[in-house]
């Protein structure tokens, strides 16, 4: 399924569309994962690894519009292994309130340089433009965390999904996929060992979740989605 423009609706409508995406996607891991990893869905911030099951550490917005709230409720999946039930790996699909603004942003790029640096692999996806905080895109923001070198970016693909391989001692590996709307969204690696992975189904899970967007918003979304009666 073509990548559909985010931006048309506010953060409510993406938030519904989030949270289906993420349930699904946490399924559909389960059902690849070997039986000493598992998946489940974490509230956004930064999930515990040393084992304890529970919330993490919140990030906590201005508290000032409906973006920031969103942004707190959202669902993140993690994948842990049985050993303890550490967390071996974050994806977090990106929100708009996690662009909303400097410390938002700030937040965000944090916490994966943290958990990357913690020896956490952790695919991001980003279906919205670059802002004043990424002119660059997310994945050179989090990059300069860890190596100065510039980061190609093609404006015609300012959408990205990245997958990072935490290789220990703060070292990492991206692997990058530029992104525009209309684009089918690849099925992406999710690290769980060094040169050991599972692809993520991003775009069967994300078109599961899009089947269940209400009509009323998917016409906003994609003005060529038919009415009920079948006209555009």
């Amino acid at each position: 399924m073509p990548i559909h423009d985010w931006t048309r609706v506010d953060a409510a409508i993406f938030h519904d569309f989030h949270q289906s995406w993420t349930v699904r996607l946490s399924q559909e891991l389960n059902s690849l994962l070997a039986v000493d990893h598992y998946a489940m869905l974490e509230q956004n911030g930064e999930p515990p690894i040393d084992g304890r099951i529970g919330p993490g550490r919140l990030y906590v917005g201005t508290g000032k519009d409906d973006v920031d709230f969103y942004t707190r409720k959202k669902n993140i999946v993690t994948v842990r292994h049985v050993s303890g039930d550490r967390v071996v790996a974050v994806i977090e699909i990106v929100s708009p309130g996690n662009k909303s603004g400097r410390r938002a942003f700030a937040a965000l790029v944090e916490k994966t340089r943290d958990l990357i640096a913690r020896g956490v692999h952790v695919l991001l996806v980003d279906l919205f433009p670059p802002t004043a905080r990424d002119p660059n895109g997310l994945h050179a923001a989090v990059w300069e965390e860890f190596d100065n070198t510039p980061q190609s970016f093609d404006p015609a693909r300012p959408l990205t999904a990245v997958s990072y391989e935490a290789l220990g001692g703060g070292d990492v590996e991206g692997y990058i996929e530029p992104l525009a709307v209309g684009d089918r969204l690849p099925d992406m690696p999710v690290f769980l060992r060094i040169d050991g992975c599972v692809m993520a189904p991003l775009d069967a899970t994300y078109s599961a979740a899009w089947a269940e967007v209400p009509k009323r918003w998917q016409r906003v979304v994609d003005p060529t989605v038919p009415d009920d009666d079948g006209e555009k």
